[in-house]
């Protein structure tokens, strides 16, 4: 993220009419649901938005979504979105199909091969400023938890706030994308 700034790659990004949006959401029930909002223009990714919603429903998403001016390529979605809620017995998947949003699935995968991916991705991200604030201080002040009693960083990060928009970011990364890219990744290794 400080090579983003360095590159002066944290700027003002409007919505190119031109290209679609893909949508890349970490779902959330006890923490909050983070919506990533990219246009793919030649190599670049453009992170456009990055919207946080807690304590509200997939419909309610779906709804502020529909009132934003974009035109959706693909929204990718981890591989839980499948669960059935114990209330319903629907999948948030088949919520979501409902309302119109078709997801497409993250594989599942060690999270540090995500974090890789994201480390990649990076290299070509340009934010918004504005309208990704909030995702760009997650992802700076993103970390490995830290270990008192051996004085070591742990291989696993550290879950608070950060966390889930550096895990829709990490959908973002591994899930192959519509438009073809496919990161640095080799899919076929996952499920």
């Amino acid at each position: 993220m400080q090579t983003a700034h360095d590159e002066n790659r944290i700027t003002t990004v409007p919505y190119d009419e031109n290209y679609q949006v893909t949508t890349s959401w970490d779902l959330g029930i006890k923490d909050s649901t983070v919506i990533w909002f990219a246009q793919e223009v030649g190599t670049e990714i453009r992170f456009i938005n990055c919207m946080a919603f807690q304590g509200v429903g997939l419909p309610d998403m779906v709804r502020e979504l529909n009132k934003l001016p974009y035109i959706y390529a693909q929204h990718k979605a981890p591989h839980d979105i499948k669960v059935r809620e114990l209330g319903s017995g629907k999948s948030r998947l088949e919520t979501a199909q409902s309302l119109g949003i078709n997801f497409d699935i993250t594989p599942m995968m060690p999270v540090q091969d995500g974090i890789q991916a994201v480390r990649s991705l990076l290299k070509r991200a340009v934010f918004d400023k504005d309208k990704c604030k909030d995702g760009i201080e997650a992802l700076i002040q993103y970390r490995s938890e830290y270990n008192d009693k051996r004085a070591i960083f742990s291989k696993a990060p550290l879950h608070d706030w950060c966390s889930d928009y550096a895990d829709s970011m990490r959908y973002y990364a591994t899930c192959p994308s519509s438009s073809g890219y496919s990161g640095d990744l080799d899919y076929s290794n996952y499920g």
